[in-house]
């Protein structure tokens, strides 16, 4: 059984399965790097949750060391902080989501964690053009019946504001809003920053 974890300085129990030590007994290690891979508990969406939000995700592979020995077990979970988030507003953004692991929980027990998040699965939803998105645009049809009357007088100034309303609504397309999300199950890897020591 691993009893316990050594982490910044700190030790934390861990109840698991295994192969804590080996028959050296000295204990197994994972240092600084080490990834770990784990399953979000639920879903993220950036028109639901904000910022100082927790969520959680289940480690889906027992972390090891070179020899075998468990360090991490399948089934611990990880918590996180949600450090940042924002939808894309337009066609060039990516969008923001930045999560901050803070604990590790096995066995109803929670414990600090030093790490950060190098890979998620995550995409970009999009929202039906509204209002807000229009208005990103700017006046649109107006301009074009503007130029239009210019050019070619009263015809001129309808056939330019057909055109401007044209331009107007594909520009409201690109600049409309699109929605940070990452489904449930979805992917989420830490690599740790500071060793975590399994005493046997």
């Amino acid at each position: 059984m691993i009893r316990s974890l050594l982490a910044s300085g700190a030790l934390v129990a861990l109840v698991a399965c295994g192969h804590g030590a080996g028959l050296s007994g000295r204990p197994a290690e994972a240092g600084a790097g080490t990834k770990v891979h784990a399953t979000l508990d639920a879903p993220i969406h950036s028109r639901h949750n904000t910022a100082g939000e927790t969520v959680t995700a289940t480690v889906s592979d027992a972390v090891k060391n070179e020899k075998g020995q468990i360090v991490i077990p399948e089934g611990a979970t990880i918590t996180f902080r949600i450090a940042a988030i924002h939808e894309s507003e337009n066609k060039g953004d990516p969008g923001l989501l930045r999560l901050e692991p803070e604990q590790l929980n096995a066995e109803g027990k929670s414990y600090p964690l030093v790490a950060s998040v190098i890979s998620m699965q995550r995409q970009l939803v999009g929202r039906k053009t509204n209002v807000n998105d229009v208005a990103k645009v700017g006046v649109g049809v107006g301009a074009g019946a503007l130029v239009g009357g210019l050019v070619a007088g009263t015809k001129g100034a309808v056939i330019g504001g057909v055109a401007g309303g044209a331009i107007g609504t594909q520009r409201a397309i690109e600049t409309k809003d699109r929605d940070v999300y990452v489904a449930k199950g979805s992917t989420v890897v830490i690599s740790l920053k500071q060793k975590i020591i399994a005493q046997g």
